[in-house]
């Protein structure tokens, strides 16, 4: 059974936020412990809209580079070791940004074939993303992973 592509498209649009918010809320524990000024820290900066998604992943990357001490474990028991493993685990946040800026500035189309595909240009090139089951499972499975750890890291300050 294929996916709707507006499906696939909104639902992947909806992970992206929730990343997105997972970062704001780990950047946002991290400078300021203080409940009142953590709330006035995110209202005034972090949720506005000069403060990229873009800019939060380079914030972010920044806090695991210096963080020797953020180590946590996944619910498989597998160790994230912020020094160790952060590179990787930036890559698959970059995915989820990449892969929600070309759904939303791009309209889904099926092809004659049948295969619903988003065109999009990257590079000065002309580039395809097929919209498929196997498309969407993958995604899904990178944004569970950046998600649970995202949220494992967030309790890092609690």
């Amino acid at each position: 059974m294929t996916s709707n592509p507006h499906d696939v498209r909104s639902r992947i649009i909806n992970y992206s936020i929730w990343v997105e918010m997972f970062l704001t809320e780990f950047i946002r524990k991290y400078f300021v412990k203080e409940e009142n000024k953590s709330k006035e820290f995110e209202d005034f900066i972090l949720s506005k809209e000069f403060f990229t998604f873009e800019q939060k992943i380079n914030v972010f990357t920044r806090i695991l580079r210096k963080s020797k001490e953020i180590n946590i474990r996944d619910g498989a028991g597998e160790e994230f070791n912020a020094m160790k493993d952060y590179k990787i685990f930036i890559e698959k946040v970059r995915y989820i940004k990449d892969i929600r800026n070309i759904l939303a500035h791009n309209h889904p189309f099926t092809k004659r074939t049948g295969e619903p595909y988003v065109g999009y240009t990257k590079d000065d090139k002309k580039k395809e993303l097929i919209l498929n089951e196997e498309f969407d499972q993958q995604f899904f499975m990178k944004y569970i992973y950046v998600s649970d750890t995202l949220r494992r890291l967030i309790k890092c300050f609690d």
